[in-house]
């Protein structure tokens, strides 16, 4: 091995994991899943002896989270490649390699068996308690998701000796589907202990899986160790961070109690551009590969400054949706405990007066023997604060979250223009968010896109996008050597394919910006002068401006024109004047008098 010893190893993991839980304690991570789930009163102490008694619960963490991931999410994500120039650049062929890259990573990302949609979506959702990672690669084998477990013949055969196993029938992955994206689970990955804030600054990061032990030990390029020594007490996955709904799997425990399943850790360490997968029990190194770029990109909200795990946001909400649940449950206590109650003077009331007063139908006449025989007690009053703190609790946990009412599909109790005011605010929240989030996925795609011209070698069918042509969309094949052409690329994700909210933010500055450009002819005939007008008023539809401002070359082509004819025939016109002026004022030719003399003889 070439990266420290195993005992080393066993030691920088054990560090991380400590390392981790910290971070973990310190946010209450795993309160934070339970709150977003609905469970936000547990270990905590009430005034409620029933057992089967459900507390009060207004989940605004819930809701909350839904709202902003459709404000951020892209339901259909297309990807938009544009060509970057370089020294040596050609810019007619950069474009032509940009629209090649482009459809080919749409159709890569396009392809269910990818799982990009859902495993961004998984992502997001994880940033709001940790943070999100997503992997990127190429592979057939053990390391891509899509692999389905080997037929072994241990299957068939379950007294069959370990050493005797073997692979009956591999399920291949079609080349198209090799290159994957996968969710890593945060409470899965480790940094090393270290204060650097980017993974390329850190000594080394990975994450930990588990792996069927009869597969590894029959896989191609795996050094599994021959020996039973330091598997025969699996004593680390008792250990495990993270992943406590794994023991309550009996399935899960009997395989581990068999020995049946391994815990492996898949560690990059940028420092050796290696990477390497390592055995938990023992830390033996059983395979170790290179890489240039981390296939892993991560999402993070807020960053800590001093550490690499960040400050999630829904740790700054707890406090608020307490108090909104604690409100609400109080108010409802008071209610069911104050019912309404009435007092009877002794012998002033009939027995058979007072059962038709209690069950009696409304509007009942009762014979008293007494004025005001018969009296309601009056129950305490909630009060003021009481009812107010529902009100000012909900106003925190928007504030915290950066959620308008209107966003919640609420009214609000402020003035049209302060509510006006609090929405723009929340709304310039939600366009950093969303700016975050796009550039997140636009780093993943880039990543698959290279991952395929560097790895892909069977050719792959794209949905070519030809605007040359009258046919707009046809299908062609393309090899790995288009992909990899040498021509850098920017990417970002197309806003015609955004969410409903951020689409109705982008119909609004369209509108504004084709006013704008009409109403102004000195807009319509500048490209400068349109260009900088999209960048007021945030449009970003790249061909629609370029379509604006060749119209405005074309208009001013056209203008330059009809000037350049106007002026020739100007000239033309003054140039026949001066002619018959000349022409009247010069002397006759002799022949021209001869024609004259005989024409008066005649």
């Amino acid at each position: 091995m070439n990266y420290g010893s195993y005992q080393e190893w066993a030691t920088q993991i054990a560090d991380a994991n400590h390392y981790y839980k910290n971070w973990e304690t310190r946010y209450k991570c795993q309160t934070l899943v339970d709150y977003y789930k609905g469970f936000q009163w547990r270990n905590k102490v009430t005034n409620i002896n029933t057992l089967n008694y459900r507390p009060y619960t207004i989940n605004l963490t819930y809701s909350t989270i839904k709202i902003k991931i459709a404000n951020f999410l892209f339901q259909n994500p297309t990807f938009l490649i544009s060509p970057r120039p370089t020294t040596f650049w050609n810019p007619d062929s950069a474009s032509l390699s940009a629209s090649i890259k482009q459809d080919a990573l749409n159709a890569i990302i396009s392809n269910r068996k990818v799982k990009f949609n859902q495993n961004v979506k998984r992502a997001a959702l994880d940033s709001f308690f940790r943070f999100g990672v997503l992997e990127v690669g190429y592979a057939a084998d053990w390391r891509n998701p899509n692999k389905m477990r080997p037929h072994l013949k241990s299957d068939d055969d379950s007294e069959i000796d370990i050493t005797r196993d073997r692979v009956i029938d591999q399920n291949e992955i079609p080349e198209e589907e090799r290159i994957y994206v996968k969710r890593v689970k945060p409470s899965r990955f480790r940094i090393c202990v270290s204060d650097e804030l980017e993974l390329d600054e850190l000594d080394w990061y990975g994450y930990f899986e588990y792996y069927n032990k009869r597969v590894l030990m029959k896989t191609k390029g795996i050094d599994f160790p021959t020996t039973e020594k330091g598997i025969s007490s699996y004593s680390a996955v008792s250990s495990t961070v993270g992943d406590s709904e794994k023991f309550e799997d009996r399935e899960w425990q009997k395989a581990v109690a068999n020995q049946d399943i391994v815990k492996c850790w898949h560690i990059w360490s940028p420092l050796k551009k290696k990477r390497y997968l390592i055995m938990d029990d023992g830390c033996f190194l059983l395979w170790e590969g290179d890489f240039e770029r981390s296939p892993l990109i991560t999402i993070r909200w807020d960053d800590d400054l001093d550490h690499w795990y960040p400050v999630p946001p829904v740790f700054q909400w707890l406090s608020s949706q307490d108090e909104i649940n604690e409100a609400r449950e109080q108010t409802r206590s008071f209610r069911r405990r104050f019912t309404r109650k009435f007092q009877v003077l002794e012998n002033r009331v009939d027995p058979e007066e007072v059962e038709k007063f209690v069950s009696g139908p409304d509007g009942v006449a009762v014979t008293v023997k007494q004025q005001d025989a018969i009296l309601p007690i009056q129950n305490p009053e909630q009060g003021v604060s009481a009812e107010n703190a529902l009100l000012v609790a909900k106003d925190d946990f928007n504030i915290i979250t950066g959620t308008s009412a209107e966003a919640r599909g609420q009214g609000d109790r402020e003035t049209a223009t302060e509510a006006r005011l609090k929405d723009s605010r929340s709304q310039i929240r939600e366009s950093a968010d969303q700016l975050d989030f796009a550039t997140f996925m636009a780093d993943v795609g880039r990543e698959v896109l290279l991952t395929a011209s560097e790895k892909l070698t069977a050719p792959l069918w794209i949905k070519y996008t030809n605007t040359d042509s009258q046919d707009s969309t046809a299908w062609r094949v393309i090899s790995a050597d288009q992909l990899s052409d040498g021509y850098d690329f920017d990417i970002k994700v197309d806003i015609t394919n955004a969410t409903p909210a951020a689409m109705a933010m982008q119909e609004q500055a369209y509108m504004k910006f084709v006013s704008i450009v009409s109403q102004y002819p000195l807009v319509q005939l500048s490209p400068d002068l349109i260009r900088e007008t999209a960048l007021r008023v945030g449009y970003q539809n790249e061909r629609i401006i370029k379509q604006m401002q060749q119209a405005a070359i074309n208009q001013l082509r056209m203008q330059a024109a009809q000037m350049q004819q106007s002026q020739t025939q100007a000239g033309n016109g003054i140039n026949a004047g001066r002619k018959a002026i000349a022409a009247q004022q010069s002397s006759p030719s002799p022949n021209e008098v001869d024609k004259q003399i005989a024409n008066q003889i005649q």
